[in-house]
């Protein structure tokens, strides 16, 4: 075998080893280790040696494939030990299968053996770009599909187009290296120009599958912040009660002392107890709804918008939302309410309208807030227009992210003539 074919064999093993750690990290929810990928990397190592020690044995090198892939599911991805074997089989499998359409392909094309093209460094190029091309693909595809029924997440299929080009273009350089269009060393250049495109490609998809799981982590800190935020709200609307409690037995006195003066005039002592039974209602801080949530959310931002003189309306005739999970309630209402509140703020009139109806089987939710600065956008998504936007804008891609979540639609619009900013979030029928 010769170095170049061994060198070869190497760049296979590490990317099959990048590939495998694409797989696994797209099927977990663990956070962010390098540990992970050194270890698959160490492993894949082993393997090679293995394999340039047996001579390509099939049997050796199925076995290490199987033990190692089942080693690294069980304890650095701490998957159940059925789970690991089972993805040791259906990714093996998979490597099989691809590895055989590849190297069929290559030898039908190229009218050569099977077995031949090892000792030509550019068609072993082209077999390791081809069979580990379909490799990425079948397990992204299958990575998907896990983490859509495990993790209840849709999938974002766009980084296909990826592969499924290079695929194209290994197909299309098979058929130059056939018809010998190329001098031997323009051959070599495209060989390696195909072999940077395939690693830029996974890196490429690695890099965006990180980026997903950093905003997955930051959308679950900025939730488990707000939560702890509304915790507060409720203990300080207790205190407050208990405060209002306290003065209302002490008024109570007060107030049956009035109404015993007014025995004699019974048309004043109705209105006197109208007056009072109204300043009762308006002490229930707790409890306007049938859902404890989003009482609490509201009466959050009814405390906030007092203290910054905002007036805040609320048309709430749907307060059964169980088919949201109360972190990404808590995350949509909060982030609505904030941006509406921090907008309003600046405004002239200060006002915010919260709806929340049911309308044609569907769950409507609409913020309209006065805003005398007209918002920016790209295509339709929101920029902020805080100055460090590197931590700000954050909040209308947690919108967004909860929306697609349940399959809603969110519309935006800005009246210029009455400064007013409007957003309006429907839910289908079937996600209740």
């Amino acid at each position: 075998m010769s170095f170049s074919v061994v060198l070869l064999n190497i760049l296979l093993q590490l990317t099959e080893a990048l590939i495998c750690f694409y797989f696994y990290e797209n099927i977990t929810t663990l956070g962010k280790s390098n540990r992970r990928i050194l270890y698959i990397i160490l492993s894949y190592g082993i393997m090679t040696v293995l394999t340039l020690a047996f001579h390509n044995n099939f049997l050796i090198n199925s076995g290490a494939l199987l033990v190692f892939h089942t080693l690294i599911a069980h304890y650095v991805y701490k998957l159940k030990l059925k789970f690991s074997v089972v993805y040791s089989l259906v990714i093996s499998l998979v490597i099989a299968i691809s590895e055989t359409i590849a190297a069929n392909f290559i030898s039908i094309v190229l009218k050569a053996d099977s077995r031949s093209f090892l000792e030509s460094p550019v068609r072993y190029s082209v077999f390791l770009v081809l069979s580990k091309t379909m490799l990425f693909i079948f397990l992204k595809i299958i990575s998907d599909i896990i983490k859509k029924y495990t993790q209840k997440e849709k999938t974002n299929q766009i980084f296909l187009i990826y592969p499924l080009s290079l695929l194209v273009v290994v197909c299309t350089f098979c058929v130059i290296l056939d018809k010998n269009l190329l001098s031997e060393k323009l051959n070599v250049l495209v060989t390696f120009t195909i072999l940077f495109l395939t690693f830029s490609v996974l890196i490429t998809c690695l890099f965006q599958q990180s980026s997903e799981k950093n905003d997955a982590e930051l959308y679950e800190l900025k939730a488990a912040a707000q939560k702890e935020e509304i915790e507060k709200t409720y203990f300080e609307l207790l205190e407050k009660q208990n405060e209002e409690l306290q003065l209302f037995v002490h008024d109570t006195k007060n107030h049956l002392s009035n109404l015993y003066i007014m025995a004699d005039e019974p048309e004043n002592a109705k209105e006197y107890i109208k007056s009072f039974v109204k300043n009762i209602d308006s002490s229930n801080q707790i409890g306007k709804s049938s859902n404890k949530l989003l009482d609490l959310i509201i009466r959050k931002y009814c405390l906030l918008c007092e203290k910054r003189g905002i007036s805040f309306e609320r048309n709430i005739h749907r307060s059964n939302l169980d088919f949201i999970d109360d972190t990404d309630l808590t995350s949509l209402l909060n982030n609505l309410l904030d941006n509406a509140v921090e907008a309003a703020g600046k405004s002239e009139k200060k006002y915010i309208s919260l709806g929340i109806n049911d309308f044609s089987s569907m769950v409507h939710i609409n913020v309209n807030n006065s805003c005398d600065t007209k918002p920016i956008s790209n295509n339709g998504i929101l920029i902020s227009q805080k100055e460090d936007k590197g931590s700000h804008g954050y909040g209308h891609k947690s919108i967004l992210r909860t929306v697609k979540k349940y399959s809603g639609d969110l519309h935006w619009d800005y009246e210029e003539d009455d400064r007013e900013f409007a957003v309006s979030i429907i839910f289908p029928a079937e996600c209740d």
